[in-house]
């Protein structure tokens, strides 16, 4: 499955929200704060808790973002979604961590998603 295909499908997911068994079973990311993987996409960092890829307290770095919402403690990656722990306090601490504006991150990540969503049906055949 291409990058462009799994976040389309990601986008999909979140459009359809997730179902209360999928948050309870998704991995807790503790201490998370905002970063840019090396392909330029903005992702979470931090330490992972009930991961089926990770061990307990694992420090990682998400694939990258589609769906953020603080409220209800949850965010989506390309891959899985995730629940939400305290947000790390001191961000600048961490190696290529940082706190954008709580704006910026919510208009970039609505703007991406209807993207996504409209370019769905280029992701839908085989290459």
């Amino acid at each position: 499955m291409t990058f462009n295909k799994k976040m389309s499908d990601a986008a999909a997911a979140v459009l359809a929200g997730p179902s209360a068994d999928e948050v309870a079973a998704s991995p807790i990311l503790l201490n998370w704060s905002f970063t840019i993987q090396w392909s330029g996409s903005l992702a979470l960092a931090g330490r992972v808790q009930d991961s089926p890829d990770f061990a307990d307290n694992e420090a990682i770095v998400t694939s990258p973002l589609v769906f953020l919402d603080q409220q209800r403690g949850i965010a989506r990656t390309r891959s899985r979604w995730y629940r939400l722990g305290a947000m790390q306090p001191d961000p600048e601490r961490m190696r290529g961590a940082f706190r954008p504006d709580p704006a910026a991150v919510d208009a970039f990540l609505r703007a991406q998603l209807v993207l996504l969503i409209e370019a769905q049906h280029l992701f839908e055949g085989t290459w």
